[in-house]
């Protein structure tokens, strides 16, 4: 008999996930149902005969039909020419081959993945028997590599041969834990074994083993979360509580996760930042198809402004957030962003790592080192990332994780082609909708009779938009707030405008949203075109609703209900009651029309920013250092009630007010830089670390070269010495530090000279007996400037300096006088809680337990009040030991678990190491080191 030829080697099986036959690595379409579940069974029986009674069994279940054979036998030839296109009629072929009873494939394990998923498991089992388990564990990864998803289409999984290799494949992956775990390298398998975890999450067997690995990977926090959500499902869905084996397991987790100086800078934090998912979706069916079900991978998804790619991600994401364990992380790179600033690598990885739980403290500096702990922290976990408006692929490299079973989809206006080299990534470039989408997408946003009324009508708005959802959503919101207005009207409006959008950069189609856009404009009141041309100014991210007054120079409810009417008419979106923010394509129409005339709005703009900090600053009790100049006209700034309101209000615009500086800086406008990040420090200083906020100092240094008053120029360089101070830049805060002590003492400002004596004592002088006697030069200097606030605030370092030198006794009649000035003048509300802090801390070291939790509770109630979250971080704990120290473990261990909570949720514990009196991150450890023998005693 002659031989069959060789088969095609560019023919390439797939089971895992589904039934699918690639030809040269393009997927080839496999027919109808039961033609696509035949080949699903032969790929099943890895080669063995498979009969016909069973194909008729499976695809007719109970009632074959009459001609059930002879349709398998048309099913078999279709998938033979399916799989050879110039085969004959009748001709067997070199795949699908008879046998006796029935038909088998002839696959090996280079062309079917069950089959070399099998050559993988049998190769590590033998790996094992010889000793080799770090061979063993690696042929255990590439195996579940392969098998990242249960075998056969899901209509099918319940049939007992799917379920036989499912089980193949749960057994697979416990062994493929029990390997690494035997050899120290669980964080190898971690991904595929989450993976099949993530699918069985009752069978003990495997959660327990995810459990293991997890904590020998050191994420003993997240082990334990694994067996809490466990355990939750065992008894809703099945009333029953862990068995043996998770048992075990948790206890083992617990016994490790107990030894002193065990963990990391991380909290047990799990991410959830996808904003909003769009609420009309429509379409986009098959890039759904290319995203899949989840899993592993970066996919790039590219298009033209307005072309949907945001919404698309996503919507993905929201459907799928359940398939990643350990969260999901967004983050927008402001690639195409109005403001022309995208964010910086660095930036995003800051966030990124902290959204994750890492301390400020932990924090790499570096852009390389950032990008390595990104890295090496997603490499044992299961997220999805979603990386939106990035600018090109340099922008984005940094941010992707190497070998992870995270999943991360980029979004962008460029096609990013570099990503498939450098990280391997799917590029899924995204065009308009097709003429079905977009009419469904119409139909979503107007409603099914609306359209059904006037099939035309509605068909002509399509075609006008071009397929763009962008367009068609501010079509369709014109429509619904004109109910009454017919279809055809709108389609004739459209129709009729004049004068095309100019194409955008980084673009692959050409659609014009001029006049789309101009069309809703036109329909606005003069109030809301006033304010959309006002807004354009603004760099965003987003706008209060106090900053649309000023810019817009409206009365409030004018103001109002032109921010209602942009936002229906989806000009604008409210982000957040009372927050707004443009889409970038409106913001671009909004500056044309507002032409060159953007001087007037800008000054508003920034003045607005000037006198909110300013008023902010004022509660705080400080004096102004110099008067602001004359307001602009029309601005009114914003209104705080309470120290903690304004604290408040820093946090809500933190990211605005550092944008404004930078604008002001790009027009000239340096007094106002100078204004802003001076009046801004009490706020602060309690929320930001001291390297975040170097940036805004050099321009700060830049504008007072530029403004040349003396005033401003000291303070600035006084602050400046301390920033770089606190950031380990000795150099640099010498020179800034003698640079304001010599203007102030030119200006004869004592109150100045005071503060900087001050400065020098706290951040700069190591000598203790030096930083005494400048902290009482800082003493004289303030009685003889006679203001409460600044002789208040020297006292108080005064006395941490005493501590410093063990003179507990010298320190209290300081920090009395410093708290009797605090209590007793206008605006000293701020000092008390810092004042209050001290006196605990003396009380401490003097060993008056008594006093030292009297204080420490005055000192936290009046920190929490006015939300300075900085004191609570100093005083809890030393307030800790003293609890523990009178026999309240209970509560000891309550502090300092909010100390450790603080310290990873803020960005201020690595600017206090002098006062606290060690590096940052030797604090939270020996803070983690008394938490954890407390529990180790008490267990």
């Amino acid at each position: 008999m002659t031989s069959a030829p060789p088969r095609d080697p560019r023919l390439r099986f797939g089971l895992f996930g589904g039934a699918r036959v690639w030809s040269d690595g393009a997927e080839l379409a496999l027919g109808p149902p039961k033609q696509r579940a035949m080949l699903g069974l032969l790929l099943a029986a890895g080669g063995q005969p498979v009969a016909i009674g069973q194909f008729v069994t499976v695809l007719w279940q109970d009632e074959p039909a009459a001609t059930a054979v002879n349709q398998i036998h048309r099913y078999v030839g279709a998938l033979r020419r399916v799989f050879e296109a110039d085969l004959e009629r009748r001709a067997v072929g070199r795949w699908v081959l008879p046998t006796g009873s029935g038909y088998r494939l002839a696959v090996d394990a280079g062309s079917c993945d069950l089959l070399r998923f099998r050559g993988l498991i049998a190769a590590a089992e033998s790996a094992l028997r010889g000793g080799a388990a770090e061979s063993a564990v690696e042929l255990f990864a590439q195996a579940m590599e392969v098998a990242q998803a249960p075998a056969g289409d899901e209509a099918f999984r319940e049939l007992p041969m799917f379920v036989a290799l499912e089980d193949e494949r749960v057994r697979a992956a416990v062994a493929s834990a029990d390997a690494a775990l035997s050899c120290g390298l669980a964080a190898e398998v971690l991904p595929g074994l989450r993976r099949v975890a993530a699918e069985h999450p009752l069978d003990e067997t495997i959660q327990a083993s995810v459990m293991r690995c997890l904590a020998a990977a050191g994420r003993p926090a997240d082990a334990l979360a694994t067996y809490d959500r466990v355990r939750e499902r065992l008894r809703e869905e099945l009333g029953s509580d862990p068995g043996p084996g998770l048992v075990d397991a948790q206890r083992a987790v617990l016994a490790q996760a107990s030894i002193p100086g065990f963990g990391s800078a991380l909290s047990a934090v799990r991410p959830a930042q996808l904003p909003a998912a769009p609420r009309a979706f429509a379409g986009r069916g098959d890039v759904l198809g290319v995203l899949g079900s989840g899993g592993a991978g970066v996919y790039a998804i590219s298009g033209m402004a307005g072309v949907g790619k945001t919404s698309l991600a996503l919507h993905w994401a929201h459907s799928r957030a359940a398939d990643y364990p350990d969260g999901q992380l967004y983050v927008n790179l402001r690639g195409f962003d109005a403001s022309g600033r995208a964010v910086d690598p660095g930036d995003a990885l800051r966030d990124l790592l902290q959204s994750l739980g890492v301390t400020p403290a932990a924090l790499p500096d570096g852009l390389e080192a950032r990008a390595g702990m990104w890295r090496t922290l997603l490499s044992t976990r299961r997220v999805l990332v979603v990386i939106d408006n990035a600018r090109d692929a340099q922008q984005v490299q940094p941010l992707l994780p190497g070998r992870t079973d995270s999943m991360v989809i980029v979004t962008s206006r460029n096609r990013l082609a570099s990503l498939v080299a450098l990280a391997d990534a799917t590029l899924i470039p995204l065009e308009p909708f097709s003429t079905a989408e977009a009419h469904q997408f119409l139909t979503l946003r107007l409603g099914g009779l609306r359209t059904s009324a006037a099939p035309a009508a509605a068909q002509r708005l399509c075609e006008a938009c071009a397929g763009l959802p962008l367009a068609l959503a501010i079509v369709a919101a014109r429509g619904v707030a004109n109910p009454l207005f017919p279809l055809d009207l709108l389609a004739s409006e459209l129709a009729n405008s004049v004068g095309p959008l100019d194409a955008l950069v980084g673009g692959d189609a050409e659609v014009d949203l001029r006049e789309v856009i101009s069309w809703s404009y036109r329909a606005l009141q003069p109030d809301a075109m006033l304010m959309l041309g006002a807004l354009a100014v603004h760099p965003g991210p987003d706008i209060s609703f106090a900053a649309a007054v000023s810019l817009s120079t409206l009365p409030s409810t004018r103001a109002r209900a032109a921010l209602t009417a942009l936002t229906a008419a989806n000009l604008l979106r409210e982000t957040t009651p009372g927050r707004y923010a443009f889409h970038d394509l409106i913001r671009r129409y909004a500056l044309e029309q507002l032409g060159t005339d953007t001087a007037a709005p800008t000054a508003r703009l920034i003045d607005h920013y000037v006198r909110s900090t300013r008023a902010a600053y004022l509660l705080h009790g400080r004096p102004p250092l110099v008067p602001l100049d004359p307001a602009v006209d029309g601005v009114v700034p914003e209104q705080h009630v309470s120290v903690a309101d304004a604290v408040q209000w820093y946090l809500r615009e933190r990211a605005v007010l550092q944008a404004i500086v930078r604008r002001a800086a790009d027009v000239g406008a340096y007094r106002s830089v100078l204004l802003i990040t001076l009046d801004w420090r009490p706020m602060s200083q309690n929320v930001d670390a001291p390297r975040d906020m170097l940036p805004y100092v050099h321009l700060a240094l830049e504008a007072a070269a530029a403004v040349n008053e003396a005033m401003l120029t000291a303070e600035c360089h006084r602050d400046a010495g301390a920033k770089f101070a606190r950031c380990g830049d000795r150099g640099a805060a010498h020179v800034y530090y003698t640079s304001a002590l010599d203007l102030f003492q030119q200006l004869g400002d004592l109150a100045g000279q005071a503060n900087t004596w001050r400065n020098l004592a706290v951040t700069f002088t190591d000598d203790p007996a030096e930083r005494v006697r400048q902290a009482e030069r800082a003493v004289d200097l303030a009685r003889r400037c006679g203001v409460p606030h600044v002789l208040s605030t020297v006292l108080h370092a005064h006395a941490i300096t005493l501590r410093g030198i063990g003179q507990v006794a010298a320190a209290f009649p300081a920090l009395f006088e410093a708290l009797t000035l605090a209590e007793d003048n206008a605006g000293g509300a701020n000092l008390r809680p810092w004042v209050l802090s001290e006196i605990a801390k003396i009380y401490a070291a003097a060993g008056d337990l008594a006093n030292t939790i009297d204080f420490g509770e005055r000192a936290i109630t009046s920190a929490r009040l006015q939300e300075y979250t900085a004191i609570e971080i100093e005083i809890l704990p030393a307030y800790g030991d003293a609890l523990l120290a009178s026999g309240q473990p209970d509560r000891a261990a309550q502090v300092w678990q909010r100390y450790l909570t603080l310290s990873s949720n803020t960005a201020i514990l690595d600017g206090l190491a002098r006062e606290i009196g060690m590096p940052a991150t030797e604090a939270v450890d020996e803070v983690r080191r008394k938490l954890a023998n407390l529990r180790v005693g008490r267990a």
